[in-house]
């Protein structure tokens, strides 16, 4: 019997959302600077939308990877076998050769460590 564990699926929406979002707010800040140097003549106060826009560009790229990241991994228990995979590859692991540890922050949620004698896979408890 097998059970494979994913992310929710406002995880997997939720990369394709943060990259519109965050693109659509970096056109509209380059267009505002835009019209500000062409109402104005003077490209110094284009400066602070452009920095604002690229900011709002840099923080969407690092939400986007994480959601990305996040989207792509799952895990599945098989009767002897756990595999575990995310957007790099698969990776198997017998089920007598693994032991769980558990830890978390307080008030913010924690995370499960899948451990053997080679490797460790850390999952937050969302999974």
């Amino acid at each position: 019997m097998s059970k494979e564990y994913r992310y929710r699926k406002h995880i997997y929406w939720g990369q394709y959302a943060i990259l519109v979002f965050f693109v659509f707010f970096f056109l509209l800040m380059l267009g505002l600077s835009i019209f500000l140097v062409l109402q104005s003549g003077i490209a110094f106060i284009a400066i602070i939308p452009a920095v604002v826009a690229f900011v709002f560009l840099v923080e969407g790229g690092v939400l986007w990877y994480l959601y990305y990241r996040l989207a792509g991994t799952s895990v599945s228990i098989n009767d002897d076998v756990l595999i575990y995979k995310n957007r790099k590859g698969e990776k198997s692991y017998p089920i007598e050769s693994i032991y769980l540890e558990f830890a978390s922050i307080k008030y913010t949620g924690g995370w499960v460590k899948i451990k053997t004698d080679k490797d460790t896979i850390r999952l937050t408890v969302v999974l």
